[in-house]
């Protein structure tokens, strides 16, 4: 091996030469691993049936939730109409 300034940068070049050799392979190894256009394609498909089905999941709870403040209303006028009912006969009663 070569000594002094000159040796080092012959060590630092086969050094930067095995790097980038890595480098290289895994780069290949990580770009293997990429999805193909179709699988893509795919995977995007999958999403859009995904997106598309939380969609109307969300459409049903809110019809529920619709039905359900529409029961509430139905209650709340009937407990009312008695309490009401109650009121007078007591109001009623008091006066006579």
């Amino acid at each position: 091996m070569k000594q002094g300034p000159a040796g080092f940068v012959a060590f630092f070049e086969g050094f930067c030469f095995i790097g980038t050799i890595d480098l290289i392979l895994a780069l290949l190894h990580v770009m293997g691993d990429l999805p193909t256009q179709h699988e893509l394609a795919t995977a995007h498909e999958r999403r859009a049936r995904i997106i598309a089905q939380l969609h109307q999941q969300a459409i049903a709870t809110a019809n529920d939730l619709s039905a359900i403040k529409a029961k509430i209303a139905k209650w709340l006028f009937i407990v009312g109409t008695v309490l009401l009912a109650l009121g007078c006969f007591a109001a009623g009663w008091i006066v006579a």
